[in-house]
């Protein structure tokens, strides 16, 4: 009975065992090069934690950047061109000095308890490479925890913004410390049942259109931003897309705590391309925004647009284009458009915690032109129909009749 019991809780620790994959980089040691291991070899968490104790003996700096959920199917994701979730992560790991373990049972913890390790943690953002290269954390061991995700942002896409970010704060690293260890890996798997992907899939068959490039921005929980597909502009003659999203940022002015910047920032062929909207609070009670300004290699195109206000605690929206341009030289208008645009400074958290936008004030107000030229047409046959029946009505009925059996009527000259 006993051998049977020691059996059954053995199954179930291994069914209740969560591998997650863990990538593995060190830079500058005398231990650079990785043993060849089989690729589907599992690791306990013991073992992964003894191999990282010997590879961090010597190290400078131990660098984990801990997404909240990972699994080998996100490094094996393709799309239809063949590119993965992770284009600079695969340039990075072709030398010896790096090691991919697919299946590691709860690498996190194995990190964790990694003798000695003081852990700092860091937020991830733009600036990590720059944060990096002070080398200000107050401990070798930092971890950046890469946990800010959206509800509008796909998986891909998520994971390609990471890549572009862990592999800018490599390269900060080993400039900065010479000897580097670093891990990628995640807290969780983010394998799902087979039951959830199936309702998952039927979900996204419902729907009606597919929301290609659509994203909601929190910026510092001090402004929204929504747009449907991704925002397109022509800056100095160049139409680019901008599809990478790489971070947003808010501050209040110091004059007014009611006016806010917007920072939001997005990665064009290697460089920032950042859009800076300037919320305005107006004498009526209203926040407006009439111009905002674009800078992207060296240069800060100004752009302007109109009508885009609100009363204060309303969001604005627009399902039509929405441009900001310049119009300064004819055919070499610098412009930038967003479709199904939805904007809103100062949004605080509801009661429930949720982030989202409150009452929107919309572009097209409620009497459209459609809806005027209806009315128009109504009033037009509503008069026609009254001036007829008035005409009916004053038609009179003659009081005298000719009797064809009696007299001839006869009505003289002078009647």
């Amino acid at each position: 009975m006993f051998k049977f019991a020691s059996v059954l809780l053995f199954i179930f620790a291994a069914a209740a065992a969560e591998y997650v994959p863990a990538l593995v980089w060190q830079y500058g040691s005398e231990h650079g090069v990785f043993k060849a291991e089989p690729a589907l070899h599992k690791y306990s968490t013991d073992s992964f934690r003894d191999l990282l104790t010997k590879q961090a003996a010597d190290k400078d700096l131990i660098i984990i950047f801990a997404e909240e959920n990972l699994s080998v199917e996100d490094f094996n994701w393709q799309d239809i061109s063949g590119e993965t979730s992770f284009p600079k992560l695969s340039e990075t790991t072709k030398g010896p000095n790096s090691n991919f373990y697919s299946r590691v049972d709860d690498p996190f913890s194995a990190l964790m308890d990694l003798q000695g390790a003081e852990w700092s943690d860091v937020k991830l953002s733009l600036q990590l490479p720059s944060t990096i290269l002070k080398k200000d954390f107050g401990s070798k061991f930092v971890i950046v925890n890469m946990d800010d995700a959206t509800d509008f942002e796909d998986r891909p896409n998520l994971l390609k913004r990471h890549d572009e970010i862990v592999s800018r704060a490599l390269d900060a690293a080993k400039s900065a410390y010479g000897k580097v260890l670093a891990v990628y890996t995640g807290h969780h798997s983010s394998w799902i049942p087979e039951e959830l992907a199936v309702r998952r899939v039927r979900s996204l068959l419902q729907a009606e259109e597919p929301q290609n490039g659509s994203r909601f921005i929190n910026a510092d929980n001090l402004a929204y931003l929504y747009y449907s597909s991704a925002p397109t502009a022509n800056l100095g003659g160049n139409n680019i897309s901008l599809t990478n999203f790489l971070e947003a940022t808010a501050e209040r002015t110091e004059e007014n705590e009611d006016t806010v910047t917007m920072y939001v920032t997005y990665d064009y062929d290697g460089n920032n391309v950042t859009i800076i909207f300037p919320f305005a609070e107006t004498s009526r009670g209203y926040w407006n925004l009439d111009k905002i300004s674009v800078q992207w290699d060296s240069t800060e195109y100004f752009l302007e647009s109109t009508g885009i206000y609100a009363p204060f605690r309303f969001s604005y929206h627009c399902s039509i284009d929405t441009v900001f341009s310049n119009g300064t030289e004819e055919g070499n208008t610098d412009s930038l458009t967003f479709t199904d645009f939805q904007i809103e400074p100062l949004v605080p958290t509801d009661e429930q915690g949720e982030v989202r936008f409150r009452d929107a004030y919309d572009c097209i107000s409620f009497f459209t032109m459609p809806i005027w030229s209806g009315i128009f047409v109504s009033l037009i046959l509503i008069f026609v129909l009254t001036a007829g029946i008035i005409m009916i009505m004053e038609i009179k009925v003659m009081d005298k009749f000719d009797d064809p059996k009696g007299k001839t009527i006869t009505v003289s000259n002078t009647d």
